[in-house]
């Protein structure tokens, strides 16, 4: 499905319904993009990973595709985004600590994803991506820090 994505085909590739029941061939992370949600919302649920980072990647892919002239929804539902949200951009050790750093995380790597695929190549852009992002995460925990326990801001 990227190929059509690089190709700017993407109605002559896998109709929705197939992306996200996988009712076409492809690695794992690019098909069954609803078991890989299904996965998501549990880790949610059990509180296991905050929802900012796959929200702020999965909004920033599909505003910037969109904006690009690429269909937004097919962008996620293709590739390894999902799985890359929900399982790899949310890893404890390499994300960000807070919430205005986590945004920005997403963002980055959100933007990465849609550059690399529409610019380079449609392979491998969500590891990349996250690659890309966690290099910032030292920097995003120097700028936002979070408040100290009992620490209160002078007014």
């Amino acid at each position: 499905p990227l190929v059509y994505i690089k190709q700017g085909l993407e109605s002559s590739g896998p109709s929705y319904v197939s992306l996200l029941f996988a009712n076409y061939g492809g690695a794992i992370s690019e098909v069954g993009c609803f078991w890989i949600l299904l996965g998501g919302a549990y880790l949610l649920y059990r509180k296991v990973i905050n929802w900012v980072i796959p929200a702020v990647i999965l909004a920033t892919v599909f505003v910037l595709a969109y904006i690009l002239g690429s269909d937004g929804l097919y962008n996620i539902l293709a590739g390894g985004v999902m799985l890359g949200a929900f399982f790899m951009a949310t890893d404890w050790v390499s994300s960000p600590m807070t919430t205005t750093g986590q945004i920005i995380f997403g963002l980055i790597i959100g933007i990465c994803i849609v550059l690399i695929r529409v610019y380079g190549g449609p392979s491998g852009a969500v590891a990349y991506s996250i690659l890309i992002g966690n290099a910032f995460v030292p920097l995003l925990d120097k700028v936002f820090k979070p408040k100290r326990f009992g620490e209160v801001v002078a007014a």
